[in-house]
């Protein structure tokens, strides 16, 4: 007789394997002996739908069977002869319930990180721009506040002046001169709120061009070139040459009087190294003050996790390295590498 039913459950006995099945609303059991077929029979999962063919063991006929299974009646088993008397109809449902519950949790959990994730995206967006309005504040009372206070000072010596007409005229020479330094600070401050290159070219460009506006009139040598392959950089890269380099510049035309201004990158396979070299007065490093814009450097090198060296000798000048790895297509496939490796070995 055949009979097809749904698989409750699958039972691996001494040399026979039993099938728990249902068909409608009443169960039965369906024997085979395995031990001349070997121990790795099949692999049955539980809710397939399966046809077998076998011999009842109860002394009816097969119409009495079918009549027990439709009236609910007792159980009966059935006896296969062979693997071949069994064949799968139809696989059972990959969503079961338990499925279905382990989905939604999983994702109830990737909400939660993502909403967690976001959180923290937006409380460092946050961060940033604060500590970017901090550090310009920084930068804007170092040298504008400053200026237009020794502005104001000088006007108010003149105003009360009363050596003479050269001593009123002096008073307002040095207040011009002070308006022209705090004219090309405004133009130095604006400048570096402006996007960034990315090229390693055009940074070299766009810092020859601050010097040459900085020290337009003054007599200023700029020797601007690039080592190396012309590449792409990383925005934290960038932005931390473009400021560092603009400050180094800034500080060595203000400072210390030099007469020749050297800018170099390097771009080389593993690292970029940015370079800003003056022939100026130079200043004594362990002595240096915060107005210089040491500590804004060293926080924008900080931020592109690159490092930076400031040197400088009394009467030798001043010398500004930054240098930053570079992070390579190369690298990426030698880490996936070595962590293959890792699991393989171990």
């Amino acid at each position: 007789m055949t009979i097809e039913g749904k698989l409750l459950m699958a039972l691996d006995g001494p040399g026979r394997k039993s099938l728990v099945m249902q068909s409608g609303v009443r169960t039965f059991t369906a024997q085979l002996d395995t031990t001349d077929v070997g121990s790795a029979l099949w692999q049955l999962r539980e809710g397939s739908v399966l046809r077998l063919t076998g011999v009842c063991s109860t002394q009816i006929n097969p119409d009495e069977v079918y009549r027990l299974l439709q009236e609910n009646s007792s159980d009966f088993q059935l006896l296969l002869r062979s693997p071949q008397d069994l064949q799968v109809i139809k696989s059972p449902p990959f969503w079961t319930v338990q499925r279905t519950f382990v989905l939604m949790g999983a994702l109830t959990i990737l909400f939660v990180v993502a909403q967690f994730l976001l959180h923290r995206l937006q409380q460092w967006r946050l961060r940033s721009v604060l500590q970017e309005r901090e550090q310009l504040a920084f930068e804007m009372h170092d040298t504008l506040a400053q200026s237009f206070t020794g502005i104001a000072y000088q006007l108010q010596a003149a105003s009360h002046e009363k050596r003479g007409e050269d001593q009123v005229q002096a008073h307002i020479q040095n207040a011009l001169e002070m308006v022209h330094l705090s004219h090309r600070e405004a133009s130095r401050t604006i400048s570096s709120l402006r996007p960034q290159y990315r090229d390693a070219a055009a940074i070299v460009s766009s810092l020859k061009a601050t010097a040459e506006k900085l020290g337009d009139g003054g007599g200023l040598q700029i020797d601007a070139s690039m080592k190396g392959r012309n590449s792409t950089l990383t925005l934290p890269v960038t932005d931390a040459f473009s400021r560092i380099g603009q400050e180094a510049i800034s500080n060595a035309i203000q400072h210390s009087q030099c007469r020749t201004l050297t800018i170099l990158l390097n771009v080389s396979r593993r690292e970029a190294c940015l370079t800003i070299r003056d022939d100026g007065r130079g200043f004594v490093t362990n002595q240096t003050q915060k107005g210089l814009g040491i500590e804004g450097m060293r926080n924008h090198a900080m931020k592109a996790k690159a490092e930076l060296e400031v040197t400088s000798t009394p009467g030798e000048g001043t010398t500004v390295s930054v240098r930053a790895a570079r992070f390579t297509a190369s690298d990426l496939l030698r880490g996936i590498h070595g962590i293959l490796r890792f699991y393989k070995e171990s």
